[in-house]
């Protein structure tokens, strides 16, 4: 069900058929070469995102402005279920109370508490919580509230729980899926990674509320998106611990680095550098190592657990996408101007270190209509019913609402 000019709500993943993915695969091939070295390239990235609405059971995709005649591949639904049921409203309250800390009354002072939380099932439990009175406009995005400022200020450093940290350098090298043992490992590790991820959500939420762009603070949809990231990630962790509980392992049984949270220190100063390093290089590189990951697991026999792993895929597309649509509003509402291509090269070039290595997950990219990260071509190709290739100089729109 197509309709125009609905108002905006969540990302429409479309799909390219596959006679066109080996035309678009030889280009950023090709592009890719020049950047593995560099971090540059000469072309960029553009991408898009439509406007959708779900309304009577029905989903509404906003045209392509300047399409007329387009064809939507396929929806691929994701799966929302938690592997840990939700707190019923006395435990939750009783847990709040034992955090000694002031109840929160706007989504930045939830997210100020969360980072402040040790114990991952009670983050995991709070940030559902808080999601959903956000989403319901049961709080605001920020209060006037007697609470002091500091109860509003995301920690240096998130809390953790009844773990060993080590140095980067020092943790178990990542298991490949194939054995049991390397399985653990891989799970361990993608769950710290993930656990990393919902403070990274709540954090660029409590750092940036006050962020201002050409005079005007950021759109509530900002939050809307970062909410949902932080709530997918916590699902990813309760899926990923409960794979290790079935494999006779559990969380925190083995040594977990921050080195993840070192880059959010690195982009503490900057919405756009934090966008670019987080969500654009980081996120962006599971889509590239996640197939590959998901392969071994499933060649090993553990079917439950490849499922898992691409459910919390499907979603990471979603936050590469988010990541891209935040970097074009940005620079679009900047006063002059600024070129998200020029804009990411110069902020990896400035705070990302080393090289991204192989494999390069090409049809990942495709998923979000992103051609290999900003380095395809400048304007957004669309596959349309009458199998011709149009190009749209449209893109990075996004919408106040």
């Amino acid at each position: 069900m197509l309709a125009n000019g609905m108002p905006w709500r969540k990302n429409a993943l479309i799909w390219a058929p596959r006679w066109l993915k080996p035309r678009l695969k030889s280009k950023m091939t090709e592009s890719l070469r020049s950047v593995l070295g560099t971090r540059e390239s000469s072309s960029g990235l553009t991408a898009c995102v439509l406007p959708t609405s779900i309304k009577d059971g029905n989903l509404y995709i906003g045209y392509p402005s300047g399409a007329t005649d387009w064809t939507l591949i396929s929806v691929r639904p994701v799966s929302q279920r938690f592997a840990i049921p939700n707190l019923d409203a006395e435990k939750l309250e009783s847990s709040i109370q034992s955090l000694e800390r002031p109840r929160p009354e706007s989504l930045v002072e939830w997210g100020a508490l969360i980072l402040r939380t040790s114990n991952p099932d009670l983050k995991v439990n709070l940030t559902r919580h808080a999601v959903g009175l956000f989403r319901k406009g049961d709080i605001p995005i920020l209060a006037l509230s007697t609470t002091p400022e500091e109860f509003s200020l995301p920690p240096e450093t998130p809390s953790r729980e009844s773990v060993q940290m080590v140095r980067p350098g020092d943790v178990l090298k990542r298991g490949k899926g194939g054995s049991l043992a390397n399985r653990i490992k891989l799970l361990h590790a993608l769950a710290n990674i993930e656990l990393w991820a919902i403070d990274l959500a709540w954090d660029i939420i409590t750092r940036f509320a006050q962020e201002k762009i050409n005079g005007k603070l950021l759109p509530r949809a900002f939050f809307t998106d970062f909410g949902k990231v932080a709530e997918d990630e916590a699902k990813h962790f309760t899926l990923l611990r409960e794979a290790l509980r079935r494999l006779g392992s559990d969380w925190g049984e083995l040594p977990i680095h921050d080195g993840l949270w070192q880059s959010a220190r690195d982009t503490s100063h900057s919405l756009i550098s934090r966008i670019c390093i987080i969500h654009l290089v980081h996120e962006a590189r599971g889509l590239d190592v996640n197939p590959t990951q998901i392969k071994r697991v499933r060649d090993a026999g553990d079917l439950e657990t490849a499922q898992s792993l691409e459910i919390i895929h499907a979603d990471e597309v979603t936050h590469v996408a988010a990541g891209h649509r935040w970097l074009c509003y940005i620079c679009n509402n900047s006063v002059p101007k600024t070129a998200p291509v020029s804009v990411f090269r110069k902020e990896v070039k400035t705070h990302f270190f080393g090289k991204l290595k192989p494999p390069f997950n090409v049809e990942g990219q495709l998923v979000v209509l992103t051609l290999q990260p900003h380095l395809a071509a400048r304007k957004f190709v669309c596959y349309l019913s009458s199998r011709i290739l149009k190009i749209f100089p449209w893109c990075c729109s996004v919408s106040n609402h």
